[in-house]
């Protein structure tokens, strides 16, 4: 089987399980008074050792475009890390992961927006307000 005939599922499945494994320990700094910037560099770290293990005979079909694309996502995805690591000092874990989950999918569909050039239908934009007016009731419920 060549590589361009293996589908973007597995590669979508086996990187949300993995980000999951790694991302299990976000809430270990804080329980445990530990440096959030070591325990966020070996998290980081740790998601680059299983994606070569498991991704390292496809890396041919990575492009320069590609890569820019993906160091900027990893930029972000740090700075994100280290704003979950310190709030999580202050709100709870259920109430913090939900927020961010959902704010990074309209950060998403912005960042398509605006660099992909993407558009947008009636309904997908109704569904981006509902989502920002669910967080902010979610917030500041009583």
């Amino acid at each position: 089987m060549s590589i361009e005939n293996i589908s973007w599922f597995y590669f979508s499945l086996t990187a949300t399980i993995l980000f999951g494994f790694t991302s299990a320990f976000y809430k270990l700094p804080v329980t445990k008074n530990l440096s959030r910037t070591t325990t966020t560099f070996w998290l980081l770290i740790s998601q680059l050792v299983l994606a070569v293990i498991f991704f390292h005979t496809h890396f041919v079909l990575a492009i320069n475009n590609t890569l820019v694309y993906a160091l900027l996502w990893g930029i972000s995805f740090t700075c994100l890390t280290f704003i979950q690591m310190h709030t999580l000092a202050y709100v709870e874990t259920n109430t913090l992961f939900p927020i961010t989950t959902t704010l990074s999918l309209v950060f998403t569909v912005m960042f398509g927006l605006f660099f992909f050039k993407d558009s947008l239908s009636l309904l997908q934009v109704l569904g981006i307000i509902l989502v920002i007016i669910v967080v902010y009731a979610f917030t500041h419920k009583k």
